[in-house]
């Protein structure tokens, strides 16, 4: 199977299961790709054009799912199995960034130009574990709401970013789809009370 083919795949995959998660069980059809997984809107924002939410790489089909693409920008990720190392971040690196980074980059300049709370990067290696990369401040939001995270975690400590890699499994184990909305509420009134 071609790349491209693997990629769209896994996009079509982890939409469903998102959705099932977020509907506990219900329904796998609430969250499906943008268009061109987000080439649309990079496009027409370098337009100075706004898409709505076509940013990312997952959008909502459903109008519950409003709420989450509201909050997050996702980015998904298949393959790169000898390009992704988390060592490399602790390299002093010169040029070319670490895929990781450069993924990050991306992903929280276009959560900044649409003004969406966190983002969150899915990503799979070639024969291993779907992994959800996050912001050490979103985690610690969870860990607040949930209690404490009991299995495999990985914490990078930079200077400029801190972030936190757990399997996708165990987040969908770990955060209700009721903690995502309440924070998303609560953040919500508080954006709105300061643009008053």
């Amino acid at each position: 199977m071609s790349k491209s083919k693997k990629g769209s795949a896994f996009e079509r995959d982890t939409c469903r299961e998102l959705s099932l998660w977020w509907s506990d069980g219900e329904r796998d059809d609430i969250f499906w790709r943008t268009s061109g997984s987000g080439a649309r809107a990079t496009t027409r924002r370098k337009q100075e054009k706004r898409t709505a939410y076509e940013a990312g790489d997952v959008g909502f089909r459903c109008p519950t799912g409003k709420l989450f693409v509201d909050f997050f920008l996702l980015e998904l990720k298949r393959g790169y199995s000898n390009k992704i190392s988390i060592l490399d971040i602790l390299d002093k690196y010169s040029g070319k960034k670490p895929l990781l980074l450069q993924w990050w980059g991306k992903a929280e300049e276009e959560r900044k130009s649409i003004k969406r709370q966190f983002s969150l990067i899915i990503f799979r290696r070639n024969s291993r574990r779907t992994c959800m990369l996050m912001d050490l401040k979103l985690y610690n939001l969870f860990q607040d709401q949930c209690g404490d995270f009991f299995s495999d975690v990985i914490f990078i400590n930079r200077v400029t970013f801190q972030w936190v890699v757990i399997s996708l499994v165990d987040f969908f184990n770990w955060v209700s789809p009721s903690t995502v909305k309440e924070l998303a509420r609560e953040s919500n009134l508080i954006r709105e009370s300061k643009s008053r």
